[in-house]
């Protein structure tokens, strides 16, 4: 069947946004689910070799991030779908190139983008902002490994806490305050990080999918980020997975980032993970402000922190084309 697509992007980072309602009609595809609440069973509609393949840069249409979305009242459901097949939780950059389409498709300039775990306000004025929620730094959010715990004296072995009588709370709380605490554990230290590299210490965050920001005193350059990034997002302590972000704190509201983004590799930016070392900045101090400028090579992205907690991200996003492909 030919599939109808938008080309999209923001701050270079690029997308293929399919709208699902052409399958639904399609034998190719599954029905809607049994459960009408359970709208993102019909969303899931494409299997992951069709993923790979119209992500894919030469044989297909080539993007960062496949979108399968849904309009819906005042609401628009989304699937994102990495180049690699799987699945993520959310995309920030993706998120605002949903809003940009849901207004002109709908007219609507306040709605909810709704994923499988969580809702995203979205507001549409000159530029788009999205809520993104208060991010969380527990490690069962971040998706940490059930190791943790039995491994737990690898990790405390120099201290001087009675191991019998940890609960799984006290890990959470070693591993949420203490910033050498995630560090150690992943074993980082063990990957042999050079020391040009800079790498002072770990802060593992979840913005709606996993973020570990690595904070640096330098920007480091975007091949070393690559190379450190691959070799660190797949590491079994991380049950999912996880998105590695190098941060470079360059004044009280200004952050430079480097990100290997899970199951895609480097990318021009990446929306959740400036949120993400935003963020992580500004819960352990390392920023003054609550507005935050984050820059990557596709461009800066505002982030801003409200007193609650809730961070959010105003940008930009912007066609590139449309086209119809055979799959």
């Amino acid at each position: 069947m030919l599939v109808k697509f938008d080309k999209m992007q923001g701050l270079g980072n690029d997308f293929v946004m399919v709208d699902a309602e052409q399958f639904h009609s399609s034998s190719s595809f599954s029905s809607k689910p049994e459960n009408p609440e359970n709208r993102f069973a019909s969303l899931a509609i494409i299997t992951e070799e069709e993923v790979i393949r119209l992500c894919d840069r030469h044989y297909g249409i080539g993007c960062d991030q496949l979108v399968v979305y849904k309009l819906e009242n005042d609401a628009v459901y989304a699937n994102f779908f990495n180049p690699d097949g799987s699945e993520a939780e959310i995309c920030g950059n993706a998120a605002r190139c949903l809003g940009l389409l849901t207004k002109d498709r709908a007219g609507s300039k306040k709605f909810d983008l709704k994923t499988l775990k969580k809702t995203y306000p979205i507001q549409t004025d000159d530029e788009i902002c999205v809520g993104m929620g208060k991010p969380s730094f527990l490690p069962e959010d971040v998706g940490f490994s059930r190791r943790i715990y039995s491994d737990l004296k690898t990790v405390l072995e120099e201290t001087e806490v009675e191991l019998d009588s940890l609960t799984e709370e006290d890990v959470s709380d070693y591993l949420e305050q203490s910033l050498l605490g995630v560090f150690d554990f992943c074993n980082i230290r063990g990957l042999g990080l050079p020391s040009d590299l800079g790498v002072e210490f770990a802060v593992c965050v979840s913005i709606g999918n996993p973020h570990l920001v690595l904070f640096c005193k330098k920007t480091p350059r975007i091949e070393d980020a690559e190379h450190w990034g691959r070799k660190i997002q797949n590491r079994d302590v991380f049950e999912n997975g996880i998105n590695v972000s190098f941060a470079c704190v360059k004044s009280e509201n200004e952050i430079d980032l480097r990100v290997y983004e899970r199951g895609v590799g480097p990318t021009l930016a990446c929306g959740s993970g400036a949120c993400a070392a935003a963020a992580a900045a500004y819960n352990r101090k390392l920023v003054k402000s609550s507005d935050i400028l984050t820059t990557q090579k596709g461009g800066t992205l505002k982030i801003s922190i409200d007193k609650d907690g809730n961070v959010f991200q105003t940008g930009s996003a912007a066609y590139v084309f449309t086209g119809e492909i055979k799959i």
